[in-house]
């Protein structure tokens, strides 16, 4: 199968959401990653990751412009696993945080059942009530921390070796 370089672009724009990796794209086109991260930096003047990275950014300030939805949802869509990881990522890649982005563009923050300024404890309650519509059942910090206190209390204490034991 020869490669077509507008192909694979279009795949990307397609599939941007899913955060695809350069061996997923490689085994969609049946053709071998290096291959792939030759041709592409060829036909475009630039590496494939700088591609994912354009495109992905491209696409979330679209949702943050026409979508009536808040950052972190944004954020598990892009596949981030945090909502801090996602703003770091938009921060560095767009100079400006998600909420100015969005502010900026003629959304406000309130609007439309955005919770991001509203009290803590409010949003709080309400990403736990969207995680548990998409199914992501999260354990509360405190509750972590309670586990992995009485993990560490169960398991075996090492013992100190000293020189002595070697004699």
């Amino acid at each position: 199968m020869p490669y077509d370089h507008e192909a694979v672009k279009q795949w990307l724009r397609e599939n941007i959401k899913r955060s695809p990796r350069l061996q997923e794209i490689a085994d969609e086109f049946r053709i071998p990653p290096e291959t792939l991260r030759r041709n592409f930096l060829r036909n475009e003047g630039k590496p494939i990751s700088y591609f994912i990275d354009e495109t992905r950014l491209t696409a979330v300030r679209d949702e943050l412009r026409n979508k009536k939805r808040c950052c972190y949802e944004i954020a598990y869509d892009f596949k981030f696993r945090y909502e801090t990881n996602a703003e770091r990522w938009f921060e560095r890649k767009a100079g400006m945080t998600m909420m100015e982005f969005r502010n900026r563009n003629g959304r406000e923050c309130g609007d439309a059942g955005c919770v991001d300024e509203q009290q803590p404890e409010v949003r709080g309650q309400q990403k736990a009530e969207s995680r548990k519509q998409k199914g992501l059942h999260l354990v509360s910090s405190a509750q972590n921390l309670n586990i992995a206190y009485f993990r560490k209390l169960s398991r075996p204490i090492p013992q100190m070796i000293t020189a002595s034991d070697y004699r």
